[in-house]
């Protein structure tokens, strides 16, 4: 019941970000003002906060429960994926920004992708722990 309960609560906080996500990019783009929309861009704001630290700390209370073959599966697979992604990133800088390339950008963007990739399905499945 615990189980499916956090891999509910996660489907749901994710789907109210994605919509939330899509509200606030039509309020920016409208270039709306009323109090109700700052508000809203506030809650919007708090969500976004709350979501990257819960994502994290259920990652790793996730996956101390699994064995340590498939910690070192998802190990190698993140360090291989962040490596292919920052190594593509700088390149493609190099060739499209070729003056301006902002490091910590690319690592950033390759960590997110590559923690996505390997470990964001212990969030959704609940068969995996």
């Amino acid at each position: 019941m615990n189980k499916n309960l956090l891999v509910n609560f996660s489907k749901i906080l994710f789907g109210l970000f994605a919509i939330s996500t899509i509200a606030m990019l039509f309020i920016v783009y409208k270039n709306i003002s009323h109090p109700l929309i700052i508000r809203f861009g506030m809650c919007y704001l708090y969500l976004t906060f709350f979501i990257l630290i819960f994502t994290p700390i259920m990652v790793i209370i996730k996956i101390r429960k699994l064995k340590w073959a498939e910690i070192k599966h998802r190990l190698i697979k993140f360090i291989l994926i962040f490596i292919l992604f920052g190594i593509s990133n700088y390149i493609l800088d190099h060739f499209f920004k070729s003056g301006n390339i902002d490091l910590t950008k690319n690592l950033t963007i390759a960590f997110a992708t590559s923690f996505g990739i390997s470990f964001l399905d212990l969030l959704f499945l609940s068969k995996k722990c």
